[in-house]
C-alpha cells in the first residue's frame, strides 16, 4: 500500500475519486492547501484525512512516502523541489 500526501484540496478530491472506484492500493494521509475554508470543507467530507496549510510541515511528515501535486502551475517547481529534498517520491500532474 502507497501512502501519499496530495496538495491541492480541489484536485484532491478527484484523485480520491479515482482511488476509490478504482479499488488502487493507495492509502492518502494528508491533503495541503492554503485556504483554510476549502480545507474545513474537504474535512467535512474526508474526516479520516488529515488537512495542513503548512507546507514545510506538510513535506516534513513521515506519514507518507510520495506526494501528489494537484497545485496551481506557478507552485509545481517549488513543491516537487521541497518533496525531493525531503526524500519523498513525486507525481506532478502537469510538467513543469
Amino acid at each position: 500500500m502507497l501512502s501519499i500526501g496530495l496538495i491541492g484540496c480541489q484536485r484532491a478530491k478527484l484523485f480520491l475519486e479515482v482511488v476509490r472506484k478504482g479499488n488502487l492500493p493507495i492509502d492518502v494521509k494528508c491533503v495541503l492547501d492554503v485556504d483554510e475554508m476549502v480545507l474545513e470543507d474537504f474535512s467535512n467530507l474526508y474526516p479520516n484525512i488529515f488537512t495542513l496549510s503548512d507546507s514545510y510541515e506538510f513535506f516534513a511528515s513521515e506519514e507518507f512516502e510520495a506526494v501528489y501535486i494537484a497545485s496551481p502551475v506557478a507552485y509545481h517547481f517549488d513543491h516537487c523541489r521541497l518533496a525531493l529534498k525531503n526524500e519523498k517520491h513525486v507525481l506532478c500532474e502537469v510538467p513543469i
